[in-house]
């Protein structure tokens, strides 16, 4: 309805019978076609009440009415009743919209059969719930439930509902399943729990007639099975937990028997229909299967006992992990063999409820931490500062809570020194050398080894030590392998710099002023080394010194060019011009930089990096990244007269890369035994080829090409670009002239009204060399602006 008065009549129509005898009739428990479920019956003396339970699959309409055509807007419910003879009272206790967030999986029936299979047998799966008010007379709630309390208007409260889902499977063959997938887009992380925990009841009939909760205790057991997956999606990715169900009738009134907790079992007390899922137990079957080298697109399987009722198993297909659970499944899964023509094999019909899928055994592991600062003071020569923090997993601050407890464990600490070394020299000389030197470590451990999302690191190092114990490793073997492990877990970075810079001021020598004085250096060196779960080093080196020369005239030195003019009618003005005939500032500075990195992504999952196996160098090489720059700029301002301010700029550089490594070209065997080399890296793999014809089919399997940098010193860089001037490429050059004219009418009587602004001319010229790895030509630019 379109919630207007007018005459536009789209809706769809629900018809119900309201005769007393055919709703009796549609009430009893065979017929399951129509809408409604049940006749409510009093739950301490089980007679009828006279109310009934309809539930009206929203999709299921009796007509369609109008133009309407999906349900995205429904605006309005109309109720009317028709065929009444004489006046009729009708209650309505709740009239209630409600949903489930589960839904049936087309997916989970399709692993085991085909879709004409599952059509031809007719086997259906149906979603419904059963709850404490409107079922009172079956159902009990499961001992230990956590029940919700709900405020009433009167400010009092009350026990919410309770309720259950229930899973119906009807014709459920032997080798059969079906199931229902929530999916979560943000995902579940359960790293921080134990366990999973729910309760489950089943109840039914067999293809032979038989009830499930009249057969004998093991032959029921082994007639149906539920599941639980948790993972990324329903069949690909995901952890399997699969146990037998006991059945038990649903008009028991005892809470244990319904839902087969603490029951008898082979002389222990156990709950045999609880779901248990130990988390723990998921991550050891993850290491497992890794370790035994089971395909990850296939099931892999143990068994279960120990934590959970007696025939339970567990599974893993692909590589999920708890950290982040996108879709959970349940299902009921028949597991007679698929070639069985027996009745009793059938599940003519079997109801499950389940009941409170919940987490427990919330992540209580507590840790502590440590800070330390430290300063020295060297009187006036320098300081020494020094820190260090340390902390161990699971440790939060006082107003955490336990979901902001860090999972790691950090141990950080740096030194950094300062030094003035021109202490020891008199002051008057002038001299300042300041030197800062610095080392500094950070590491940090998670709990959870990165490269297999939910598996702890120490349950890996007790796998190795396992392996030891069986004789699979020696002790050296094992203790590398845990090594190694550690390494690929931990993110771990250090470095060290160092940083000096010499200057000269305040000498009295107008020589030492004008020369020493404007000359500084600096020089500037790190180099740090990195590893992280992803890389497995990621290392670098930087270095860079300046030569700068800066000269500052603070007091023009002027002359009167123009004198002979003074006292002359008209131009005698001209006579106090004055000629400033040396620069306000002159700068010029000379800069080379150098930069090398190297990394390489780890090669497998354990983070293992084998530098000699070639192969794994192909397929994970070692990226180098050099840079060699220099730089030279030259800046004048001199401003000659008062109206007139002029500046020129020019700023060039230079790379010195080619002159800086040599490009190494290999051929290697799987060993990584050189072959063949090429110092010039002219050398490739085709020329190998000609040299061994026939060899084609070698390439890739047992031999390989590999290049590499190698570094020249600096020493030999510049010695060749000294003698021979090889290496050298120009980058860019470029040149900037600026004047700037300010004429000021103020001094003339006669024209200090007139307010002239400056007058601004500027030339810009750029050059800038074109790629190496493109043909292409040098770009030129060249800009004039007036204004």
């Amino acid at each position: 309805l379109n919630s207007t008065v007018d005459t536009d009549n789209s809706y769809f129509q629900y018809q119900l019978p309201l005769s007393k005898a055919t709703l009796d009739s549609l009430a009893t428990p065979d017929r399951v076609d129509d809408f409604v479920v049940t006749e409510i019956t009093d739950g301490e003396t089980g007679q009828r009440t006279g109310w009934y339970q309809i539930r009206i699959p929203v999709r299921q309409f009796t007509r369609q009415i109008g133009t309407i055509q999906d349900f995205s807007k429904i605006e309005s419910i109309r109720i009317w009743t028709t065929g009444h003879e004489v006046p009729v009272t009708i209650r309505f206790a709740t009239l209630e919209l409600v949903g489930s967030q589960w839904q049936k999986s087309e997916q989970i029936a399709l692993e085991r059969e085909t879709e004409d299979e599952g059509e031809a047998r007719d086997t259906r799966l149906s979603i419904s719930s059963v709850n404490n008010e409107e079922n009172a007379d079956i159902y009990q709630s499961p001992l230990g439930t956590v029940v919700s309390l709900t405020r009433l208007a009167s400010g009092g409260t009350q026990n919410a509902r309770e309720q259950a889902m229930v899973l119906r499977a009807e014709n459920l063959y032997p080798g059969q399943q079906r199931g229902i997938f929530k999916t979560f887009s943000q995902g579940l992380d359960f790293l921080k729990y134990s366990n999973v925990r729910m309760f489950a009841h089943m109840h039914g009939m067999l293809g032979d007639g038989r009830n499930l909760d009249e057969l004998p205790r093991e032959e029921g057991r082994s007639k149906a099975r539920l599941f639980v997956r948790l993972g990324a999606n329903e069949t690909n990715d995901y952890y399997e937990y699969d146990q037998p169900l006991s059945p038990s009738s649903e008009l028991s009134r005892d809470a244990n028997i319904l839902w087969q907790t603490n029951q008898d079992f082979n002389g222990s007390n156990l709950d045999l229909n609880s779901v248990n899922i130990v988390l723990s137990d998921l991550n050891q079957l993850k290491v497992t299967r890794d370790q035994r080298g089971v395909p990850t697109d296939s099931v892999f399987s143990l068994d279960a006992d120990a934590s959970a009722p007696p025939g339970t198993r567990i599974s893993i297909r692909g590589t999920p992990s708890l950290s982040r659970i996108n879709t959970v499944s349940i299902g009921i899964r028949n597991p007679a063999d698929t070639m069985s023509v027996d009745p009793g094999d059938v599940i003519a019909d079997a109801s499950v409820w389940i009941n409170e899928l919940r987490v427990a055994g919330y992540d209580e592991k507590i840790g502590w931490s440590a800070l330390a600062n430290a300063t020295v003071q060297l009187a006036d020569l320098g300081r020494v500062r020094a820190n260090w923090q340390t902390q161990t997993d699971g440790f939060g601050s006082l107003s955490s809570t336990l979901g902001e407890r860090d999972q790691r464990a950090i141990d950080n600490w740096s030194v950094t020194t300062e030094l003035n070394a021109d202490k020891p020299i008199p002051e008057k000389f002038g001299w300042r050398i300041p030197l800062s030197l610095q080392f500094q470590s950070n590491t940090s451990t998670p709990r959870f080894a990165p490269s297999r999302g939910d598996v702890r690191l120490s349950e890996i190092l007790a796998q190795i030590d396992e392996r030891a114990d069986n004789g699979e490793l020696s002790r050296e073997e094992a203790e590398l392998e845990k090594e190694e492990a550690r390494l690929a877990s931990e993110t771990h970075s250090s470095s060290r710099s160092f940083t000096g810079r010499i200057g000269k001021s305040g000498s009295k020598s107008s020589i030492l002023k004008y020369t020493l004085d404007g000359i500084s250096a600096s020089y500037t060196f790190t180099d740090a080394k990195a590893r992280n779960p992803s890389l497995a080093f990621n290392n670098n080196w930087r270095w860079s010194n300046t030569l700068t020369y800066r000269l500052s005239i603070r007091r023009p030195a002027t002359l009167r060019p123009f004198w002979f003019l003074d006292g002359i009618p008209l131009v005698g003005k001209l006579g106090e011009l004055q000629f400033n005939y040396l620069p306000q500032s002159l700068t010029t500075s000379a800069t080379t930089t150098r930069n090398f990195t190297e990394s390489r992504e780890r090669a497998n999952i354990l983070g293992i990096d084998d530098r000699n196996d070639a192969q794994s160098l192909v397929d994970n090489p070692v990226r180098d990244k050099h840079s060699f720059n220099h730089s030279r700029n030259f800046s004048l301002q001199y401003n000659p007269f008062q109206f007139l301010n002029l500046s020129f700029d020019i700023n060039t550089g230079l790379s010195l890369n080619a002159a800086g490594v040599d490009t190494l070209a290999k051929v290697v065997d799987t060993a990584n035994n050189e072959i063949l080399t090429s110092p010039d890296g002219r050398f490739t793999l085709d020329d190998w080829l000609m040299d061994n014809p026939g060899a084609d089919s070698a390439i890739g399997v047992t031999v390989f090409e590999l290049e590499e940098l190698r570094v020249k010193k600096a020493t030999s860089v510049f010695g060749t670009l000294l003698t021979k001037g090889e290496g050298v490429r120009p980058e860019r050059h470029s040149q900037r002239f600026s004047a700037t004219f300010r004429p000021r009418l103020t001094n003339s009587k006669y024209l200090d009204w007139i307010n002239i602004q400056d007058v601004v001319y500027s030339v810009q010229y750029d050059w800038q060399n074109g790629s190496i790895a493109r043909n292409t030509g040098a770009s030129v630019s060249n800009r004039v602006d007036i204004r």
